[in-house]
């Protein structure tokens, strides 16, 4: 037998001394890219690969590594040979050309200067730098007009800008009805500022009436020029002033006009800290805080307000406008008790406090009268407190029952490997671990294999019942290697 390795084995580029390839007569029924064996009737060495050009599903095979290429010609114009393969089912190899001790590009100025290329008829052709200049021209049209020409190596000139010209830019010399369109690059142009002066700064636009350009000053366009805001209007943390009393549903209001429409109404100032006289923020005292008719305050300390006993939860609301510094009197509030109280804890059910509390229900149950007890484990995955009946030689099982460990005796022994038999070129030596760890499983016991000298050798080991089979390949004598067995039931 083999060891089983189920994983990856990293040598950590140590060598693998004295190891041999699987050796076999035919390839293997299956494999994994990658997996090598030694054919011994082509007496080679297979490697399992994809078959390229890749397909879909993608096949493989077990290929020679010894490699297809016997022989190097070099090319001849008849034939054009490159490399010649003998396998010619395999891949067609590619051959690149290194051109060494070739100089940096330089202009060419000289018809020995030439590009090499290969036409249909397989010849090698050659293109000179005269032939790339010869026989080209280009041909410009206006959008109106006739073509105009210009061949290689001459100048097209544009007249500039003519005053009075309608739109006049840049129009070509022959034609001066033909009009160049400018596109204008607007990334190049610097950031745009606000407007400071109305005398100097100015849009241009196009008056289609008059065809010309018309020029308008920023004070001459309103609001009411404008379009409908098609996206959010950002006044950059501006005020909007002076603006009317809205009347429909959709209108906009003023500041006035919204403090008329909440007068009196409730507003939520915030938690208030009842932990000492006057509470935080300070509502009542000589040093109170101004507020309004409907603000109130939710506590969320406990302490007291006046002749209250506060806890949180309750509410402190406002009865009238209060200035600030007043020392306003109790008749200003009304405080609202929600009559809720902090959980506490006791013996009975009767002994404890109800009031504001949570409890995971994993780990605790909670009557309809709010009594609160703690689940005991019962095993598995259930939470809850250790039952009763541990001692000091008892474990508590995943089952939720305590255990006393069964005392098997050594957790740990050397023995000597006897009683070999040899069959199959494989040497058996088999122990019962039960003579080492009392009332045990092999399956219970690991087990390391050390030479005389005390070396870790490994060999494949075998587990049936209290047996535990130590294998090797080989004849193996009795006493040559010993075994440490370690308990872990």
């Amino acid at each position: 037998m083999a060891i089983n390795f189920l994983n990856t084995v990293d040598l950590n580029q140590n060598q693998l001394n004295q190891a041999a390839i699987q050796s076999l007569a035919t390839n293997p029924a299956s494999g994994v890219i990658g997996q090598i064996y030694f054919n011994t009737v082509a007496q080679s060495i297979k490697v399992y690969k994809e078959i390229l050009p890749s397909t879909s599903p993608a096949t493989f095979e077990w290929a020679s590594i010894s490699g297809d290429i016997t022989e190097v010609k070099p090319s001849t114009a008849a034939a054009l040979l490159g490399i010649n393969v003998t396998n010619q089912t395999g891949p067609i190899p590619i051959v690149g050309l290194d051109i060494e001790n070739t100089g940096a590009a330089t202009a060419v100025s000289a018809d020995d200067k030439f590009i090499m290329h290969v036409d249909a008829d397989s010849t090698n052709k050659s293109v000179t730098y005269s032939n790339i200049l010869s026989g080209a021209s280009w041909t410009l049209a206006g959008n109106v007009g006739t073509a105009q020409t210009i061949s290689n190596g001459n100048t097209a000139t544009f007249q500039g800008y003519a005053a009075n010209d309608a739109f006049a830019g840049i129009a070509t010399v022959a034609a001066n009805t033909d009009i160049l369109k400018i596109g204008l690059d607007l990334s190049k142009i610097e950031t745009s500022t606000a407007l400071d002066d109305v005398s100097t700064d100015f849009i241009v636009y196009y008056d289609e009436n008059n065809v010309k350009n018309q020029r308008i000053l920023p004070g001459n366009i309103h609001l009411d020029q404008w379009g409908d805001a098609e996206a959010n209007v950002d006044f950059g943390g501006n005020r909007l002033l002076d603006v009317a009393n809205g009347t429909g549903a959709t209108d906009g209001v003023n500041l006035g006009q919204v403090e008329t429409l909440v007068a009196g109404q409730s507003l939520f100032k915030g938690a208030y800290d009842a932990s000492s006289e006057p509470g935080s923020p300070a509502i009542s005292g000589a040093s109170n805080i101004a507020n309004s008719v409907g603000d109130f305050y939710a506590v969320t300390v406990a302490g007291s307000f006046f002749t209250f006993t506060l806890e949180p939860g309750d509410f402190i609301f406002i009865n009238n406008d209060i200035a600030a510094n007043t020392n306003p009197a109790v008749s200003n509030f009304t405080v609202v008790q929600s009559g809720q109280s902090i959980a506490g804890e006791g013996a009975s059910d009767n002994a404890t406090t109800k009031g504001v509390a949570g409890f995971d229900s994993a780990t605790f149950s909670v009557t309809a009268n709010g009594f609160v007890t703690s689940d005991i484990y019962s095993g598995g995955t259930n939470l809850g407190v250790v039952p009763t009946g541990g001692g000091g030689t008892t474990f508590l099982r995943g089952d939720g029952t305590w255990s006393t460990p069964t005392n098997t005796g050594a957790l740990g022994d050397r023995v000597a490997l006897t009683g070999a038999s040899t069959v199959g070129g494989l040497t058996t030596f088999d122990y019962d671990v039960t003579s080492s760890f009392t009332g045990a499983d092999a399956i219970d016991v690991k087990c390391e294999v050390i030479s005389a000298a005390g070396q870790t050798v490994y060999a494949d080991v075998t587990r049936s019942g209290a047996t535990l089979s130590v294998i090797f390949t080989g004849t193996v004598a009795n006493n040559v290697y010993e075994a440490l067995l370690t308990y872990v039931g």
